[in-house]
């Protein structure tokens, strides 16, 4: 199983991001409204919280920090509009684990989604196998083993 990625993101452009990472072999939820990603955040067990703040909408700092408290344990990789230093600051201080800002290179994109799963110690496997901790899923196999015991 590939890695799931939720993104949050009410805009158009949110398609090309879902395109990219799903041609990349990532699985990719688009959450069209912050209430939205806070309900799909709760109820679905996801690898990475992905917030396109386009907007610089208020409610950004508010969903970061809300996803991260709900979701320590998951990566947050912030994209914004604004390459100012004080807002890329805060989206770091709210808890956000990367920051980008438009435009970027759809390659540098990859890379630093790549980059933050590996932190986590989520591994995208090509050939479709995903490792967190001392989880190992390979679903070409159908193997499982977790802490040295494995289950088919």
């Amino acid at each position: 199983m590939s890695p799931f990625i939720l993104l949050v993101d009410a805009n158009e452009v949110s398609d090309v991001y879902v395109h990219l990472l799903e041609q990349a072999g990532y699985q990719v939820a688009n959450a069209r409204h912050m209430s939205e990603g806070r309900n799909y955040a709760a109820d679905s067990p996801i690898n990475m919280l992905l917030l396109n703040n386009r907007d610089e909408q208020a409610d950004a700092y508010g969903m970061i920090r809300i996803l991260r408290q709900s979701h320590s344990h998951v990566p947050l990789f912030v994209l914004t509009s604004s390459d100012d230093e004080n807002h890329i600051v805060s989206c770091f201080e709210q808890g956000a684990h990367d920051v980008m800002a438009h435009p970027f290179s759809h390659k540098v994109f990859l890379a630093r989604v790549a980059n933050l799963l590996r932190i986590f110690g989520i591994v995208h496997d090509a050939a479709g196998a995903i490792k967190a901790g001392d989880l190992h899923i390979d679903h070409a196999s159908r193997m499982v083993n977790r802490g040295g015991e494995s289950w088919n």
